[in-house]
């Protein structure tokens, strides 16, 4: 960490070590560390000549960025590289790098900030410039703040505002030492060259002097004043923004947009037209039509405006027409130029508390400006609308256009065109908002810095209109944040006795101060109460005035330069992005502060084009900086992609391997002198005069700052030039033996590589000194950084003529390798060639040749005549104007390479076809993510729907309350019209029951039928499917009613009801059992879904059906529901009455005509069993229970904690309330049966969530929102987790409860081991086994005799079946007892008899186990 500033630390300490005692115990070794970690640079100059290179032991055989990054970034500081001293009279090279916000690490960009400014700096100190490149962070305001309440939230589960300022301040302080810790070890690794000593921080000492003393000046000046303007605010920060955080989005038809703290996305690119009725209307004027995009600031309306010369409206100036919403408000008509007349309808509403434009418009006509509907967190504020108030903006804007389409006041909706301003921070969209705050004047600075370019040398050149812009469109600078972190405004409202003078605002440095103004300025006035604006400074105000900071201003301030004072910088390099935001402002200050620009130079770099840095820093820092400029840096978009630094890394390993040879080529180590060359060839010459070339092309690419050009000339010459043709044409000097010539090729490297590794060592600093360590060359300097930076003059060797000859032999080499490869010729057999030639190539072939024959084996033959041309059996190589050549076709097999390629194709048109398959795959799966991710209340429907499938896919089997609909469903698939087969004629039942709902499943059940029947499939995979399709259509039900409940109950209310049903066993439970009342429970959510959209007609169809049809008592339910809707007025009662009529008819007669037919006899079921119910009171023969057991018992089962939530709906006009109201009315009434079953009221379990959701909503308790609550979430969560293990605990103890099923399904193994598949057997089913898993989908065998217990069986007749299956409760032993003459036992099969716990395991889960019983019986016959 950087310790210079103690006070800092102090504040980290506090923060982290609350106690008193731990920081004074650590006082003394925080000055140790203080000395360890930044008194090294002061040390390493006093050991500076004692500083060697390290030994890093055995060189990698590849090049590895870890080991030659090691050590040398100490050997640098030890030799203290970065803080040479100037020389006399000659002014250092100083600028800065751009301060890196402490909110978190470093990013790509400024990776590329590094490369750029790291290569300067260094060629200057190799150039003999004193260098001062200063390193620095910044306080980052608002930015930090946000990542600290971020890490505060999660870390520690505390809010900010649940701190006081000064605790979160001292986090922050804290998180600033954590930050600057790690961004230093980042610019480290980077390998950057700054002047540590020099590091400033901009909440430095000296900063607050310079901001504090900067704000006085220009406030005296009467350039900072105090305002009521329009600001870019927050709601997500509650604060101001400044517009460098705000990108405006564009969108060209409707858009939506995800905004955080809402879940579902908003959209955007409407235009709404609304009516405005005149005051007075007429009969050809009632109204105007005003067009708008924000017609949630209706309520906030001051005017409305059209063009003065707009035929359409000129009679209307000077009237008044009402506010739409606010009736009772009345609008004047104004004209203003601004407004556009073929926009829209032409005519605007003047809103000035929420829009740029209509707060100018509305001070200019003197309209009211602070009347707003929208407060600081973008809630509405609107007192004479209740239903608004306190909305979310954007959920007001619903509210907004279905009050204003139930008053028919909105005429239409289109697409239209428009940018939405989004913080860049935070994702928010950003809401004009009118505040008093502290603005600059920024038109008199503007124009200071716009005469002042001349005086400025502007890189990349398009950028000085860039510049010129800026300073020409200068707004005032809103320089007010409300925030904690930062430098507070230095201004104090003073409050005076008795209010015998206005409260004033004074501009001083600190408290004393500003009581000294007070007392100097009113002296006469009792001064009473003082305090400091809570506000702080933007960010970029401390930042525009680094540039003085470090020319010690203001107390220290000097234009020329001495030891401690560096103004103005020689360049300011920068991101383009930020060219208005920081340059701009920084020449703005610097000038009207001390009359000066603050730098010399700018030069401007682009933003990396790629999505991600991750993984970028294991290829090194050499290979990515080098692939950070081998693009063009002052282009707006600097190219970076993984191939570049693949290829990066590639051209280190390639330097890295041919040093490697070079070393292994020098003889024994020994040291080599760099004189004057000893030519063995021309080849020698001309690898020099490249040498010279690039040496001349990178000082002048590096003086216009085209690193692109520089680290290509570099790549090409060595990988290219140097690499592949001169190093393997020096092989044959040392291979097989070494020749007397190899001392002046060693001579040859030596030039080659001192200077190349001086020219490349700027751009990649470790691997040039790794391999600059390698050369034992004599008087050498003692790392490649202190040596002399090459330059023209010095290495100058050109030979023109030799560069022109190896382009053309460059060429041909190209193309013969070309030919072995596509033909597959071995790279040793000689090929030979005719070439006719003169000028350049002709010379060329002459002077290279042995080159020639060296590195392509090709041997070519000049000739002067033309008869040479077009030769069979040859290949031309090259056709020019001046050279003919032609390649001798030797060793070629023809139909061996078609078959090759033929072969290649294949291959690829396979690998072709492949990619498409997984493209278009993962395609389809992005869109359905995609989806969901928009939709979490499919997300959340999806949960308890794919749990539902689960069991069912555990627990196939049914009870008996499900046996006559699921009896019915496999009766209706394979029986059919054959009515006298069908189950019910056998076991009719009580009471006769509707077959409307098992004839509805067996239809969506038929396609798997198909299936079945088509792949040989047994019945019980049937059964599966007919319980997963019930349960589908529950939720599918339930789905609707969610999507209304957030439309209508609002979004986050739907989330939570959701969330809450998600959990909730016993309704996922019924949602697959074939009962009458799961059926009843499709058309009832489908009722409530109806009711909340108000589609009153399909309400009250769904609601007679239910009741006719499958359960009666939902009557009680929907009546008591209707009559929340139906009283509002006396048409409403009427159309309800008749349409209720309509549905019953049509109900009853659908179900008397079915169930009529189906069971042979004239009958209603619903009214069957109602009489034999309630008003014989027959189901009392099943059991009975106390009153209130639905509110002690069922209820508190069914809905766990969420039943807490229930009351809170209540007490406002949503229908949530009313439904909850509904809900409990019917438990009640419904409680007067002695018989309950909790099945009887499952659908009041999905009302109570609704209810739940909706108060959880209404008191900001939100499942995914950020601003829920954090004690909610964990809650939640604990809550799911136990929801969880209850459903896995349930659906263990209901896989116990279906023994029958399981014997059934032993029977078919015994007899498929025994019997032959086609004999006919018989089996005995008793009562209990028949009510406790089986049902006809497990009678799979078509050639068995399936006999259910029945009244015409006696005990003779039961021992005469094959198998029997004998079960009971608890008294299986005598049940079985009277057929052990005949009979034989196979095998006991146990069932759920409770839950147990081994209290000698308390403390493990392993304790608790599930007791078991037999409880059925298999007996054969002997």
């Amino acid at each position: 960490m950087d310790f210079n500033r103690f006070d800092d630390f102090v504040s980290f300490l506090r923060f982290n070590f609350p106690f008193h005692f731990k920081i004074y115990a650590f006082w003394i070794l925080l000055h140790l560390i203080d000395m360890l970690l930044i008194g090294r640079r002061w040390i390493s100059i006093f050991c500076r000549k004692f500083a060697t290179r390290p030994d890093k032991g055995e060189r990698p055989a590849a090049y590895d960025a870890r080991f030659v990054e090691s050590c040398w970034y100490d050997f640098w500081l030890a030799n203290d590289f970065f803080n040479k001293s100037p020389t006399t009279g000659r002014k250092p090279y100083v600028f800065c790098l751009p301060p890196p916000n402490i909110t978190g690490d470093l990013h790509l960009g400024h990776a590329l900030t590094v490369a750029i400014e790291d290569a300067i700096a260094r060629k200057h100190r190799m150039c003999g410039d004193a260098v001062f490149w200063i390193p620095g962070f910044d306080h980052a305001g608002l930015a930090t703040q946000l990542v600290v309440e971020n890490m505060l939230f999660n870390k520690n589960g505390i809010l900010r505002k649940e701190m006081s300022r000064e605790d979160f301040v001292r986090a922050c302080d804290a998180w600033k030492m954590e930050r600057m810790s790690s961004i230093e070890a980042q610019l480290i690794k980077l390998g950057s060259s700054l002047n540590w000593q020099r590091t400033f921080y901009t909440m430095d000492t000296n900063f607050t002097k310079a901001v504090v003393e900067a704000f006085k000046i220009l406030h005296q000046q009467g350039l900072i004043y105090r305002d009521y303007r329009i600001v870019n605010w927050s709601p997500y920060f509650c604060s101001g923004v400044s517009d460098i955080e705000v990108q405006l989005r564009y969108v060209e038809q409707p858009t939506e947009i995800t905004i955080p703290g809402r879940i579902e996305p908003v959209s955007f690119g409407r235009l709404y037209f609304v009516k405005y009725p005149l005051e007075n209307p007429t009969a050809e004027d009632e109204f105007v039509i005003v067009a708008t995009t924000r017609p949630e600031t209706i309520p906030a309306d001051q005017a409305v405006a059209v063009h003065p010369e707009d035929p359409r409206y000129g009679h209307l100036i000077g009237l008044r027409v009402r506010n739409p919403l606010l009736s009772g408000k009345m609008l004047p008509v104004i004209c203003d130029k601004r407004v556009e007349q073929n926009l829209g309808s032409g005519v605007v509403k003047v809103t000035p508390a929420h829009g740029r434009m209509d707060f100018d418009l509305a001070r200019e006509h003197g309209l009211p400006l602070e009347h707003r509907c929208i407060d600081d967190h973008g809630r509405m504020v609107v007192d004479e609308l209740v239903e608004l108030n306190g909305l979310e903006r954007f959920a007001g804007r619903e509210l907004v256009l279905s009050m204003l389409i139930n008053r028919d006041l909105l005429v239409d909706c289109k697409s239209h065109p428009m940018n939405v301003p989004i913080c860049i921070r935070s994702g928010d969209v950003m809401e004009p908002m009118l505040k008093e705050q502290w603005y600059l004047n920024c038109s008199e600075l503007a124009t200071e810095v716009e005469h002042a370019v001349d005086r400025l040398d502007i890189l990349p050149a398009g950028m000085r209109n860039e510049w010129l812009n800026w300073t020409s469109k200068s707004e005032n600078w809103c320089l007010s944040r409300q925030s904690w972190w930062g430098h507070r405004v230095p201004a104090y409202y003073a409050t005076f006795e008795n209010d015998c003078h206005p409260s004033v605002w004074v501009v001083a440095s600190d408290e004393s101060d500003a009581r000294g103004v007070i007392a100097d300025k009113y002296p006469q006035y009792m001064l009473v109460n003082l305090r400091q604006d809570d506000d702080v400074l933007d960010t970029w105000f401390s930042s525009a005035l680094v540039p003085l900071v470090l020319g010690g201003w203001p107390e220290k301030f000097n234009s020329r330069f001495t030891e401690n004072c560096y103004f103005p910088l020689s360049l300011l390099e920068t991101g383009h992005d930020i060219l208005g935001f920081w340059a701009v402002k920084m020449a703005m200050l610097s000038l009207k502060l001390v009359g000066e620009l603050p730098f010399r130079k700018l030069l401007l770099h682009g933003t990396p084009s790629t999505e991600t840095d991750q993984g970028v820093t294991a290829y090194g820092a050499d290979a990515v900086r080098f692939a950070l400029l081998r693009s063009n840096v002052k282009a707006d978009t600097v190219a970076f992609d993984q191939t570049m630094l693949t290829r990066s890394r590639h051209f280190c390993n390639k330097l890295w391997q041919s040093f490697k040879f070079v070393k292994k080529m020098w003889n024994n180590d020994t040291e080599v002198d760099i004189l004057s060359p000893v030519y063995t060839s021309l080849v020698d010459r001309w690898i020099l005069s490249r040498l010279s070339a690039v040496v001349k092309n990178v000082n002048e690419s590096f003086e216009t700052y085209d690193f692109h050009r520089c680290t290509n000339d570099l790549l090409d010459f060595w990988w290219f030039e140097f690499c592949d043709v001169y190093l393997e044409w020096s092989k044959h000097y040392f291979y097989p033996d070494r020749t007397p010539a190899a001392e002046n090729v060693v001579s040859m490297f030596a030039i080659v590589t001192d200077t190349y590794l001086r020219l490349l060592a700027p751009f990649m600093p470790f691997l040039t000194e790794e391999l600059y360590s390698m050369l034992p060359l004599k008087s050498k300097a003692i790392s490649v950084h202190d040596a002399a930076y090459p330059k023209a003059d010095t290495i100058n060797f050109f030979e023109p003529h030799l560069d022109s000859q190896m382009r053309f032999i460059s060429e041909l080499l190209h193309h013969v390798r070309s030919v072995r490869r596509e033909f597959n010729i071995s790279p040793v057999k000689l090929l030979k060639g005719i070439a006719i030639c003169k000028g350049v190539e002709r010379a060329a072939l002459e002077n290279f040749s042995e080159l020639i024959d060296q590195l392509a084996c090709f041997r070519c033959d000049l000739v002067d005549s033309d008869k040479y041309i077009n030769m069979p059996n040859h290949l031309t190589l090259i056709s020019q104007e001046n050279c003919q050549l032609h390649l001798e076709l030797m060793y070629v097999k023809q139909d061996e390479i078609l078959e090759r390629f033929e072969k290649q194709l294949n291959l690829l048109q396979k690998k072709r076809e492949k990619l498409l398959r997984k493209l278009n795959t993962r395609m389809r799966l992005l869109r359905w993510l995609r989806y969901f991710r928009r939709d979490y209340l499919i997300t959340f429907t999806l949960l308890p729907y794919a749990i539902s499938i689960v069991s069912i896919l555990l627990i196939p089997c049914t009870k008996v309350e499900e046996s006559f609909n699921l009896q019915a469903v496999h009766d209706f698939l394979y029986h059919r019209m054959d009515l006298k087969s069908y189950d019910h004629n056998y076991f009719p039942g009580v009471v006769p029951r509707t077959f409307l709902g098992a004839l509805l499943l067996s239809i969506a059940v038929y396609p798997f039928y198909i299936l079945a029947k088509l792949f040989g499939l047994s019945k019980f995979w049937l059964l599966i499917a007919t319980r997963c399709m019930l349960t589908t259509g529950v939720y599918i039900a339930y789905y609707k009613l969610l999507k209304s409940a957030s439309r209508v109950c609002s979004l986050a209310g739907a989330y939570n009801m959701a969330l809450f049903g998600a959990f909730q066993f016993h309704f996922m439970f019924y949602s697959s059992r074939t009962l009458p009342n799961t059926f009843a429970l499709i058309f009832v959510l489908l009722t409530l879904s109806k009711l909340l959209d108000e589609d009153y007609k399909k309400a009250i169809f769904f609601g007679a059906f239910t009741v006719v049809v499958f359960r009666s008592e939902t009557a009680i339910l929907f009546a008591l529901l209707f009559c929340g809707f139906m009283f509002e007025s006396r048409d409403r009662i009427l159309s309800t009455l008749f349409y209720g009529i309509l549905a019953t008819a049509f109900a009853v007669v659908v179900s008397f005509t079915v169930d009529s037919i189906m069971w042979g006899k004239a009958v209603l079921p619903e009214l069957t069993g109602f009489v034999f119910n309630v008003i014989r009171g027959g189901s009392s023969n099943y059991g009975t229970s106390p009153f209130f057991w639905y509110f002690y018992s069922a209820l508190p089962r069914a809905l766990g904690p969420v039943s807490l939530l229930v009351p809170f709906a209540f007490g406002d006009r949503n229908p949530a309330g009313w439904f909850a109201f509904s809900a409990i009315s019917y438990v009640l009434i419904y409680s007067i049966l002695p018989h309950k079953e909790l099945r009887f009221i499952i659908y009041t379990v999905p009302i109570f969530n609704l209810a739940a959701g909706y108060a959880a909503a209404k008191y900001r308790l939100h499942p995914i929102a950020s601003f829920g609550s954090f004690l909610y979430r964990r809650l939640v969560q604990l809550g799911v987790i136990a929801t969880l293990i209850m459903e896995v605990l349930f659906i263990r103890a209901a896989s116990y409860n279906y023994p029958s099923c399981a014997a059934l399904n032993v029977v078919d193994e015994i007899a498929q081991q025994k019997y032959m598949h086609n004999s006919e057997i018989t089996v005995y089913i008793d009562s209990f086994c028949a009510q406790n898993g089986i049902s006809l989908f497990l009678q799979t065998n078509k050639h068995w005799n399936y006999q259910k217990e029945n009244d015409e069986l006696d005990l003779r007749t039961v021992k005469g079946f094959q198998f029997l299956l004998i079960g009971h409760e608890t008294q299986l032993h005598d049940e079985i007892r009277p057929f052990l003459d005949t009979h034989r036992v196979v095998k006991f099969l146990p069932g759920y008899a409770g839950i147990g716990w081994n209290y000698t395991n308390f403390a493990k889960l392993s304790g608790l186990h599930f007791k078991k019983r037999d409880k059925v019986a298999i007996l054969e016959k002997q």
